[in-house]
């Protein structure tokens, strides 16, 4: 099979990709008609999101993962220094004037930054703060990182210097991360290159990089097992911002609390040195969390509904910590749990800054979910608030970012929950070792050889291949045996034979592969290392691409992996793989002549999380070559649309779709299925 040119359109999609999102960043950075605009900012804030999605999903498959890992990376300190003559915020002035506060010697928690007392110590960074009538409310360690960095040099290009290396070193943690679990080292962009933390950050200056890369940083090292310093990392996260406590019951389950007093003293000890004046820190900080409220979700509706900010910060007080509690008691994946935690933080918290939603987006490239990135592109509407004189969202903005982001927040957590509960109530799936390949065959002599010669040059080689065919009169039979595979007889239809194969196969895991398609060598051991690394998973698709490269191809291997990526829905010929006792336990393999990729993937999706490993196969595009490209596109997308609308009729309506999806022989059929096997061969996909 042909496997495409080393540099093709694949590679110019990706150049150009990269090209626009550069363009963006020295634009947003250099040019003073974006700076001063707030519809401009808008705009081009948004236009970040999909130059974000363009280069990663567009980013090339090939290469060994240190190579992918150091491009990433140097794309990130590119994109982030074309953003840094950007103007910083506000905010920045706060920092480096209360770090040379602490410098010279005084308490930036005595005394408000507008108290006469403090005269003396005025200065240009003083006159750029906002809200000098407000206490501060970052903890010690925060205060002490301003004052060190100023220390190296007073000007704010220095503090946005350091907050690019840490949100760098979170890029990073997140690479460490993806490649543990054998995901796709690409879906790093989707933070990497995300808006929120290149304006955020990177523009900005705001230092919730620092929080970022503390939480990562202890996630992975109690990931490691070094249980001592990642309550040290969370102790120090705690004292960027107070938000991390939220995370100490997930680091205590399980035998951690024995150790929590360390990240306890991290977290309380930096305050001795400012006890005398704690009450006042701590009415800061209750201040802003109770009596204030800007472009809150949940608490802005209470607020509206009981007329009372406070009463409605309470009540958001009170279901953030049965949230916690559930999310806690359902003892998942910490990391993910993590993402719970902080995504509910931001959907109930009283304020929500544009910038407070990298705390849960971080979390994205790990656990990909199009709420939270439709969310990253949305919340660019923060910028309106400068349109208004009272500085605050207008409510048909509120409205839209809030409603958007809801309604997919909603549809994800009715699929997690029940999920969740079942692990919950049955534990952890066993580890997994040994592996079937199922391949559906019709007449596919001209392909097979190729097949399962891939098959033979896996490393190590799967402990089955089981060869389901329906009634070949090509020899296609004899091929499979030749070749050692186990060889069986099926009705014909392709998930009636799919489902034969996994009847018969006795492996942990089992991967269907389309006999028009060939395995990557180490296809095999990606999937069994992913559902080992993430135990709770039931299965996903491995990825592919097609052998030839075309623009038409690569928007629909693109079109492909977005899907899969963000709505858990993966096609036959991008490798699905399960584990074999969740689906024989859950009524068995789909037994339906057509769509049955689709319902596999519907069925996956509620009784677990699903994987996606970016790239384990390359299969053929002959029917794309075959028929018109948009015509066969528009067929594809219709049918899949109605078997989803009516699958509860399951095998009738799977039945009709099969004949439209093969009209040339919707006259010449018994059961359903085309007597005439040349036109439709069983191996087709949705999307071939």
């Amino acid at each position: 099979m042909n496997r495409g040119p080393r540099f093709g359109w694949r590679h110019s999609f990706f150049l150009l990709a990269v090209i626009g999102l550069l363009i963006l960043c020295v634009a947003i950075g250099q040019l003073p008609q974006i700076h001063g605009n707030p519809t401009w900012r808008t705009v081009t804030f948004f236009l970040l999101l999909p130059a974000c999605l363009a280069v990663t999903f567009s980013w090339p498959r090939t290469g060994r993962p240190r190579i992918q890992a150091a491009g990433i990376l140097l794309l990130a300190l590119v994109v982030r220094l074309a953003l840094a003559p950007h103007p910083v915020d506000s905010d920045v002035n706060r920092y480096l004037w209360e770090g040379r506060l602490i410098r010279e010697g005084y308490d930036p928690y005595a005394l408000l930054a507008s108290a006469p007392e403090w005269a003396d110590q005025r200065d240009a960074y003083w006159a750029g703060m906002n809200e000098k009538d407000l206490r501060t409310i970052y903890p010690p360690v925060a205060e002490w990182t301003f004052a060190a960095i100023g220390a190296l040099w007073y000007h704010p290009a220095a503090l946005k210097a350091a907050f690019i290396i840490l949100d760098l070193g979170s890029v990073a943690l997140l690479l460490a991360m993806l490649a543990a679990r054998s995901q796709p080292l690409r879906l790093a962009g989707l933070y990497a290159f995300n808006p929120v933390p290149l304006i955020g950050f990177s523009a900005e200056g705001h230092f919730d990089a620092m929080l970022i890369f503390l939480v990562l940083l202890a996630l992975w090292l109690r990931e490691r097992r070094h249980t001592v310093w990642s309550w040290i990392a969370l102790g120090l996260a705690v004292q960027t911002k107070l938000v991390a406590v939220l995370l100490a019951p997930l680091f205590a389950r399980s035998g951690g609390w024995r150790t929590g007093w360390v990240g306890a003293a991290i977290a309380l000890l930096p305050f001795l040195p400012y006890s005398a004046d704690i009450n006042a820190w701590l009415s800061g900080v209750h201040h802003f969390g109770a009596d204030f409220g800007f472009n809150g979700s949940i608490h802005a509706l209470l607020s509206m509904a009981l007329g009372n900010r406070t009463i409605a910060a309470i009540l958001c007080a009170v279901l953030l910590i049965l949230w916690i509690a559930l999310v806690t008691f359902l003892k998942t994946d910490l990391w993910r749990s993590a993402f719970f935690v902080l995504g509910g933080l931001i959907v109930l918290s009283p304020i929500v800054h544009y910038w407070y939603v990298s705390w849960a987006l971080v979390f994205v490239p790990l656990f990909p979910s199009l709420a939270w990135i439709t969310l990253s592109g949305t919340v660019t509407l923060y910028f309106l608030v400068e349109l208004t004189p009272e500085w605050s969202m207008p409510f048909w903005g509120q409205t839209v970012l809030w409603t958007t982001f809801g309604v997919l927040l909603v549809r994800e957590t009715i699929l997690v929950l029940p999920s969740l509960v079942s692990l919950r109530r049955f534990g952890m799936p066993p580890k997994v070792g040994s592996l079937a390949v199922v391949v559906p065959t019709l007449n596919e002599s001209s392909t097979l050889s190729t097949c399962l010669r891939s098959i033979a040059l896996m490393s190590p080689l799967p402990d089955e291949v089981i060869v389901v065919d329906g009634a070949s009169i090509d020899g296609t039979r004899e091929i499979g045996a030749r070749s050692g595979a186990t060889v069986i007889s099926s009705a014909a239809g392709r998930g009636r034979q799919i489902a034969a194969g996994v009847a018969a196969a006795r492996s942990d895991v089992v991967l269907v592969l389309h006999a028009d398609s060939e395995l990557l060598p180490d296809a095999g051991s990606r999937i069994i290392a992913a559902l080992n690394a993430r135990a709770e998973a039931i299965g996903g698709a491995v990825g592919q691409r097609f052998g030839r490269d075309t623009p038409s191809l690569c928007v629909i291997e693109c079109l492909n992996e977005i899907r899969a990526v963000f709505l858990g829905l993966s096609f036959g010929d991008q490798g699905q793989f399960f584990r074999r006792a969740a689906i024989m336990g859950g009524g068995g393999f789909p037994n339906l002549p057509l769509m049955e990729d689709v319902e596999l993937s519907l069925r996956l999706r509620i009784a677990g999380p699903t994987l996606y490993l970016g790239q384990g196969l390359v299969c053929s595009d002959r029917r794309w070559r075959q028929e018109n490209w948009f015509k066969r596109f528009v067929t594809v997308m219709a049918l899949t649309a109605i078997y989803r609308l009516r699958r509860r009729e399951g095998a009738q309506i799977t039945d009709i779709l099969y004949r439209r999806y093969y009209p040339t022989t919707a006259g010449n059929t018994r059961h359903g299925l085309p007597l005439t096997t040349e036109l439709c061969p069983a191996n087709q996909d949705v999307i071939d």
